[in-house]
């Protein structure tokens, strides 16, 4: 099982335009209308390929009902909390040159009780065998080291952990030791250049976490591991729909390639692909299976 955790999830509501113009009147064509935020893209990724999977998440207000209720018609399994304050909504903008302009809402304030509910729960359920992604920013006031917390706690029922977020969050969510982590070259405070991303990664593999990928954008992705392998990817040019659920797309492919039990580079590919089909997928819905496959024949990855 491949569960995901998404304490500060959203509905997107996705845009179509010809370029954004500042200050003025814009008209927009409308796309799509998802259950979002990144665990929660996770989920939506992996279920298309048959592994099972289950979005731990908090809701408040309308908006929370809806986003439980747009999962349960994907057939998506919910551990649902009720929370204090609404469910934020966010805007995605996507223009012919392929730019996506995110318009985010913070969401509700740090909700004690709905989150505890939720980690007490997730810790009964995860074991040995599960993957557990934690994706996303934390709530307002949230502790900082909420996911380091939750991290040393399911590795201890010994789940492979996956980090995906940003700020003081990765800071200290890294001192957990994940089995995974995707940070990007902003997140890291690099540079989009292949030495610094390579040594970035190695450090924290270093620091104890056994797999990296480190995202560069259209500049592509270095994957590190423990193993001592080195990958550099390069990116598959590609006509944008939606740049925001790419990183979302390669957390998910290395969750299934490490459930179906791939090696690190077949790993590693998967991942680009998943990325790839995300990106010119309207919206922050799923890529198609076949646009996956179709990706996956196209991607390069070299030893460096």
């Amino acid at each position: 099982m491949i569960y995901t955790v998404t304490f500060n999830p959203a509905l997107d509501r996705c845009y179509r335009i010809g370029s954004l113009a500042v200050g003025e009147v814009n008209k927009v064509i409308p796309v799509s209308f998802d259950a979002g935020g990144k665990g929660i893209n996770v989920s939506k990724t992996v279920s298309i390929f048959g592994v099972k999977t289950a979005c731990c998440t908090l809701a408040g207000g309308d908006t929370g009902d809806i986003l439980v209720s747009m999962l349960n018609r994907m057939s998506i399994p919910v551990m649902s909390y009720r929370t204090d304050g609404v469910t934020r909504t966010n805007i995605k903008i996507t223009d012919d040159e392929g730019h996506t302009t995110d318009i985010n809402e913070p969401g509700p304030l740090y909700d004690e009780q709905g989150t505890s509910r939720l980690v007490s729960d997730l810790l009964a359920a995860a074991g040995p065998s599960d993957i557990v992604v934690l994706s996303g920013s934390l709530p307002p006031d949230s502790p900082s080291d909420l996911y380091m917390t939750i991290i040393e706690s399911l590795r201890l029922n010994g789940c492979r952990v996956f980090l995906d977020t940003s700020g003081s969050a990765l800071e200290a969510g890294i001192q957990g030791r994940p089995y995974f982590v995707k940070p990007n070259a902003a997140e890291l405070g690099i540079k989009s250049d292949v030495g610094e991303a390579l040594d970035s990664g190695l450090k924290l593999v270093e620091s104890g976490i056994p797999n990296v990928i480190v995202s560069l954008g259209r500049e592509g992705s270095v994957y590190c591991n423990s193993d001592g392998l080195r990958l550099y990817g390069h990116a598959i040019p590609v006509p944008a729909k939606c740049t925001t659920g790419g990183g979302d797309g390669m957390t998910a492919g290395f969750a299934v390639a490490t459930a179906k039990k791939m090696t690190g580079p077949e790993a590693f590919k998967f991942s680009i692909a998943c990325a790839t089909a995300a990106v010119v997928t309207q919206g922050t819905g799923a890529p198609d299976r076949k646009t996956v496959d179709e990706y996956l024949s196209k991607v390069v990855a070299e030893t460096i």
